[in-house]
């Protein structure tokens, strides 16, 4: 049996997408600084406003999904929710800046992961290994 790249960068996608749906759905349906972070998301971030737009609906739906969401996201983000507070036009940036600790990079990680993971699932599954047949058997 052969190992099928395709397959695991597929996964790793799949978990960062998940990830990011679930931590920036969250993070927008904060009560003081969720509208200012879509706002800004949506004006310079065209990633982080994906996730927000993935994300919302689900938050909005599912209350155990939006209080992971948003411990994780305090976890990792809620040392520059003060900021985002005071500047809200510069939320996306504050967001990202301002943060520190093994979480934030762990979330940064995942940020980038999952369209890094895409498309090397996409290349994996274009360049797989396939089957050669080099003289076709004869039928009787």
């Amino acid at each position: 049996m052969r190992f099928r790249f395709y397959a695991l960068f597929g996964f790793l996608f799949l978990f960062c997408l998940s990830l990011d749906v679930l931590m920036f759905g969250g993070v927008s349906q904060e009560a003081g600084v969720g509208a200012a972070i879509a706002d800004s998301a949506r004006a310079q971030a065209p990633l982080a406003h994906t996730y927000i737009v993935l994300g919302r609906p689900i938050a909005a739906r599912v209350a155990a999904a939006r209080t992971a969401g948003q411990s994780i996201a305090a976890a990792a983000f809620g040392d520059s929710y003060d900021s985002i507070a005071a500047t809200p036009d510069a939320a996306i940036d504050l967001l990202f800046s301002e943060s520190r600790g093994p979480m934030r990079a762990l979330l940064m990680l995942a940020y980038w992961g999952a369209p890094v993971f895409f498309v090397l699932a996409i290349l994996a599954w274009l360049f797989r290994t396939r089957r050669t047949h080099l003289i076709k058997s004869a039928r009787r």
